[in-house]
């Protein structure tokens, strides 16, 4: 379900991303997560035990020293910082090429650092 949602709905906008995903999500037969808004861009399936889980779980809670936030490398989670982070690892685990689009600012240069020195 996943990856039907992000193959035909990765390059709508979050609106109609969202709204792709409740629709495919009310169309099958396998049990999907249903808790408040969300939907199933927010949520990633445990392959151990088959279950859903929230990315949230996965975003670091994290406290930040004031005079540090003007800094231009300081990186604040969240679900698609962490799903970014998930998609580059999976990447260049097999050693794909990968090539980040996007408009000037919108995190394609602190995304793949911030991702590069989370690596040892």
């Amino acid at each position: 379900l996943l990856s039907m949602v992000w193959s035909f709905g990765g390059s709508l906008n979050l609106q109609h991303r969202e709204a792709f995903a409740r629709w495919i999500g009310g169309m099958t037969t396998v049990a999907v997560p249903s808790v408040g808004d969300r939907t199933l861009l927010e949520y990633e399936v445990d392959v151990s035990d088959g279950e859903w889980v929230p990315l949230e779980n996965k975003v670091p809670s994290i406290e930040i020293e004031t005079h540090k936030i003007i800094a231009s490398d300081v990186l604040i989670s969240t679900i698609d910082t962490v799903r970014h982070e998930q998609l580059l690892q999976s990447w260049l685990k097999e050693r794909r090429p990968v090539l980040l689009c996007g408009p000037p600012g919108s995190g394609k240069t602190m995304t793949i650092t911030a991702f590069l020195r989370s690596k040892p």
